[in-house]
């Protein structure tokens, strides 16, 4: 009999896996934390529960501390050696303002909630890798995956695009207020993953709103992208379990004929339906890494692998071409060919991992500070066209960690490389046959994520997390490594209450996070419901109704002073609160307490957005935040 603690923590994973999905990819704050709340709750109970190796707990907090060090405020001389984009922010950002310091990230806050969430994504991966070595546990997280694949698949099959009113499920809008093609409401995560700066005016003052565009919603996904990633993390586990099941109830025709079969509707339905090219290409891949896995033969088999190699040699060749600044490329390129790879070069969703490499290249250190990379964006573009993430995950990840996350990727990758040789020398049986879908879904995430944002969802990173864990435990335990280091040995006992108390204080982070981003949410919509332009007389009920949620967000500031993004939404939202009184003393003590909450904006991020160009001379898509 397991222990209680790890059983139910498997089966805390397991619902996540199997809900998330299904909730519109988790993307809603409160949806989000409940599924945060139960990554905290399941970790805690492997930590003080189950049996471990000790350096497990150890890495998350490692590869979090990234993150944290990242916030650290320095000098400015050792700044603009190691940060030299973050230091000139800082600079022009603290001009004015008394005890201002800079630090490698340009938003401390977004960088701290960032590293709350890849601590808690790299101790599922920890979690899963530890549990799924015992066999019940195995079960039920496969289990899991299979059933949220059958579900992913039947609801883009039953409802494939959102229609032309934006409505997921004929339930869900995924426009904004008297809007479709946007959502000025939403958080980053719950839009196409990039929008418009637009200019409100407000009296005299103008400032630039960021609005994202609404996402094209299939299946029960916001974005059809992030379909496509749902269906290459679950699929490989629904064909692996059929052809488990069919081992001795059908010909091997019958049941790899199926599978194929799968795979290429599956396919079809991600490119032709969803519209969703390199989720296809890396679906295809994902295919034919689990073909070469249960190849029965040997000829097959080595036939299969050389295919899979060719193939990822050619998708990285192609990618290389499409980063390549065009001002090189294209005069190589002949003059017939020349306007067709223009064209493909000058993508913008190159354009958005160009911009990334050229972040990393600029601050190669230490980066610009996790999840800053919306911030850094409009000093590489000009233009009112805004981007929320890079459109490569592993683009992103260079730009806002420098050297020291590409170090963190190359472990992960000889890591990984070194699971993968040992699962291919053990035997096949079915459980072989099973773990190979998580190498299979492993592999075509990882190219997917090369051409797509799919691990800043959460529902997709907690499928990609369960699914490494899974790879990683498919391989034999290697006793000289997998052991406490000898270091560690007199900390066995005091490291799993540090890692509890970790996952507490990440729990409590994000559970604030959660509540400012409702109070974001509720002063956006007051704001796109304010009259603006000259003064106006307004209804008492309509002030009485912007008062409350600028009380609100008022109390929220004062319990997460960090928060820049909520600081310039209080100042938007009581310049638009001062347009609405009737006597110009109180409509002058609105624009100076507004210029009190940019003033705190400008204090906690070099690069704050909202800010209006009366207090920061600056138009759309200059470098200092509108």
């Amino acid at each position: 009999m397991r222990p209680l603690g790890e059983r139910i923590a498997t089966q805390l994973l397991v619902a996540g896996v199997i809900c998330a999905p299904l909730a519109l990819g988790a993307a809603n704050q409160w949806v989000r934390f409940s599924l945060e709340l139960a990554v905290v709750a399941s970790s805690m109970l492997w930590a003080l529960t189950a049996r471990r190796p000790t350096w497990l707990q150890i890495v998350p907090g490692c590869v979090a501390l990234v993150g944290i060090l990242q916030v650290v405020p320095l000098p400015e001389w050792i700044l603009t050696a190691i940060a030299p984009i973050s230091a000139g922010a800082w600079k022009v950002a603290s001009a004015g303002l008394t005890s201002a310091s800079g630090c490698v990230s340009v938003d401390a806050h977004a960088s701290i909630v960032a590293a709350c969430r890849l601590f808690l994504g790299v101790s599922v991966v920890a979690v899963v890798s530890s549990l799924a070595r015992y066999k019940p546990y195995r079960e039920q997280l496969i289990a899991g995956l299979v059933i949220v694949g059958v579900l992913v698949i039947a609801a883009g099959v039953v409802f494939g695009p959102a229609p032309k009113d934006k409505r997921l499920l004929g339930l869900f809008a995924l426009g904004g207020p008297g809007e479709i093609a946007f959502n000025p409401v939403g958080m980053p995560v719950e839009t196409a993953g990039f929008g418009v700066a637009r200019t409100i005016q407000v009296g005299a003052i103008q400032y630039a709103q960021d609005v994202g565009y609404s996402g094209d919603g299939f299946g029960t996904y916001i974005y059809s992208n992030h379909f496509a990633g749902g269906m290459i993390l679950t699929l490989p586990f629904v064909v692996a379990a059929w052809l488990g099941w069919s081992r001795e109830r059908l010909p091997d025709w019958a049941r790899f004929g199926i599978a194929a079969i799968a795979f290429a509707s599956a396919t079809l339905l991600v490119g032709a339906v969803a519209h969703s090219r390199a989720g296809a290409g890396s679906l295809m891949f994902a295919g034919l890494v689990l073909a070469a896995c249960f190849a029965q033969r040997q000829w097959a088999a080595r036939l299969l692998l050389a295919v899979v190699i060719a193939y990822a040699l050619l998708v990285a060749c192609g990618l290389a071409l499409m980063l390549a600044p065009s001002e090189f490329l294209l005069p190589l390129v002949p003059e017939k060919y020349r306007s067709f790879v223009g064209v493909i070069v000058t993508d913008a969703r190159n354009m958005a991992a160009q911009v990334a490499l050229r972040m990393f290249i600029a601050s190669p250190l230490l980066g610009t500070g996790v999840n800053t990379y919306t911030d850094i964006f409009p000093r590489f573009i000009k233009g009112s066209y805004v981007l929320f993430y890079a459109h490569n995950d592993i683009a992103q990840w260079l730009a806002e960690t420098g050297l020291c996350g590409a170090a963190i990727i190359g472990w992960a990758g000889y890591v990984l490389m070194a699971r993968c040789r040992r699962f291919c020398e053990t035997p096949a049986s079915v459980d072989k046959g099973l773990f190979a879908a998580s190498w299979a879904a492993l592999a075509g995430i990882i190219m997917h994520s090369a051409f797509d944002w799919n691990l800043h969802l959460p529902a997709n990173a907690l499928l990609a997390s369960v699914v490494a864990g899974l790879a990683i435990a498919s391989a034999p335990s290697n006793t000289s490594k997998d052991a406490t280091p000898k270091g560690f040995v007199h900390m066995r006992a005091v490291v799993p209450y540090v890692f509890v108390v970790t996952c507490l204080l990440a729990g409590a982070y994000l559970a604030r996070e959660a509540f400012s981003q409702s109070a974001s949410k509720q002063l956006r919509k007051a704001i796109i419901g304010t009259p603006s332009g000259k003064p106006v007389k307004a209804p008492e009920g309509e002030r009485a109704m912007l008062r409350r949620v600028l009380q609100h967000g008022e109390r929220l500031a004062g319990w997460d002073p960090g928060n820049s993004q909520l600081a310039a939404l209080l100042g938007q939202a009581t310049l638009h609160a001062a347009v609405l009184e009737d006597d110009p003393a109180a409509r002058e003590a609105g624009a100076a307490q507004a210029e009190k909450w940019f003033a705190i904006a400008r204090k906690q991020c070099a690069v704050v957005r909202g800010l209006p160009w009366g207090i920061r001379d600056q138009a759309p898509g200059n470098s200092a935040r509108k």
